[in-house]
């Protein structure tokens, strides 16, 4: 059986099953123009924005390939998202003793400050406060 999850594996709400209508989504992927084809045997794919993978602690993006998705997305399955209560964030406040954890959309949406050069989030509570 194939399943195609063509939603953001990172920051979309929609479970393995439900239909895209069934729920909102946060933002849309970005699809190539002709689906791929569908492989042999059971396989389960995942999609998700290049932001989305970058900013998820443990991850890095080396020469287009992503290194550490899989063991981030395990370690985060139980840490819920700080703005949605959600499970699955991925990205955390990098103030020292802060909780605070969100999914990638969720922390632009809220205000957190992101800085590009370290893959750094402070939430909105700490953005102003120097490391």
């Amino acid at each position: 059986m194939f399943r195609r999850l063509q939603s953001c594996y990172c920051c979309d709400e929609r479970t393995e099953g439900e239909e895209a209508a069934e729920k909102p989504r946060r933002h849309e992927c970005h699809k190539a123009e002709s689906p791929p084809q569908e492989p042999a045997g059971d396989t389960q794919e995942h999609w998700l924005h290049e932001a989305c993978a970058v900013w998820t602690a443990g991850v890095f993006l080396v020469a287009g390939k992503l290194y550490g998705l899989q063991e981030a997305v395990k370690a985060a399955a139980d840490l819920k998202c700080s703005s949605c209560q959600q499970a699955g964030a991925t990205v955390g406040c990098c103030q020292k003793g802060c909780p605070h954890t969100y999914h990638y959309a969720c922390a632009v949406d809220t205000g957190c400050s992101l800085t590009e050069e370290s893959f750094s989030l402070k939430c909105p509570k700490h953005k102003r406060q120097p490391l």
